[in-house]
């Protein structure tokens, strides 16, 4: 995926965030991105 990129760079640029808060953040990134896929590929089915 094109998408995974840009969120991997955005997220480890993040080096002033304690590591823990920096995982969580990218958890929630990641579930986001899956949900609004989802939606997507279920509005063009």
């Amino acid at each position: 995926m094109p998408f995974s990129i840009p969120i991997a760079g955005r997220n480890t640029g993040r080096n002033t965030e304690p590591s823990g808060q920096n995982a969580l953040t990218s958890f929630q990134t990641r579930l986001l991105f899956i949900l609004i896929m989802i939606k997507i590929q279920a509005l063009a089915a």
